[in-house]
């Protein structure tokens, strides 16, 4: 792995995974930084997802937020 491009693993005991980026990954520095979010993967735009059920919309409106 590069050196600044800290990566993270949450394990669920039901087997999900959560993946995401360190506090020290280059990401959150000063300089550069995050400057956009896509959410095409391929040809399939999962911006325009909806999503049901009391969690899930919790973790949409979380994400959300944190992409600001």
């Amino acid at each position: 792995m590069k050196p600044g491009h800290d990566q993270y693993v949450y394990r669920h005991p039901n087997g999900l995974c959560v993946i995401g980026l360190a506090a020290t990954h280059v990401a959150f520095k000063d300089e550069g930084g995050i400057t956009a979010v896509d959410f095409n993967v391929g040809k399939s735009d999962r911006s325009g997802i909806k999503v049901t059920g009391k969690r899930k919309k919790v973790l949409r409106e979380r994400v959300a937020i944190g992409s600001e």
